[in-house]
């Protein structure tokens, strides 16, 4: 099924169920900024793309039949799904710019200014409790749940080499690389 068939096959599973909970295909209409004729129409097709008829249509409103009850189901479904989708993605667009940062009390970040010059809408809070964080730093391989990606890191400073592993979501990847900053151990 193309993308376009797709959308309007949800759009009108999202009238479909506008009209089931008013009962009424002019109040649906009117809800949703249509004429209620256009509705009427695009409602039989609609009847006619699923082979069967979803509505008792009566001078008083309209009912739905045992098949449309079915797909009013699934429908449903399908709609608390959307508004799930959305939720996500309002809330994932809320904290795309904020950044929790771990580090082990004894790293300290340099160049901080830095970073702020080079993702001026960036806001980073730095974590010394493990808790939850979007990007941490590690002296050894660290434990995390799934939807973390751990990589490894050799770093250098005055001649000095140490390993560190860096964990972090993958919403924040293009956000903060860790790598932008100079990380260095404290005595």
């Amino acid at each position: 099924m193309s993308v376009k068939n797709r959308l309007l096959l949800l759009k009108n599973l999202l009238y479909f169920t506008a009209i089931a909970r008013t009962g009424s295909i002019t109040q649906a209409a009117a809800q949703n900024g249509i004429k209620a004729a256009n509705l009427s129409r695009m409602m039989k097709e609609f009847e006619q793309a699923l082979g069967c008829s979803l509505f008792h249509r009566k001078s008083t409103g309209v009912e739905l039949t045992r098949e449309g009850y079915l797909v009013l189901e699934e429908a449903k479904r399908l709609e608390d799904e959307l508004e799930e989708l959305e939720y996500y993605a309002v809330s994932r667009a809320s904290t795309a710019n904020h950044v929790d940062l771990y580090l082990p009390s004894n790293l300290r970040l340099m160049d901080l200014e830095k970073f702020y010059k080079a993702y001026p809408g960036i806001q980073i809070d730095i974590l010394t409790d493990v808790g939850s964080f979007d990007v941490g730093v590690f002296y050894e391989e660290p434990f995390l749940p799934k939807d973390f990606i751990i990589t490894q890191h050799q770093i250098k400073q005055n001649n000095v080499g140490q390993m560190i592993w860096v964990a972090y979501r993958d919403r924040h990847v293009a956000a903060v690389a860790v790598y932008d900053f100079i990380v260095s151990r404290l005595t």
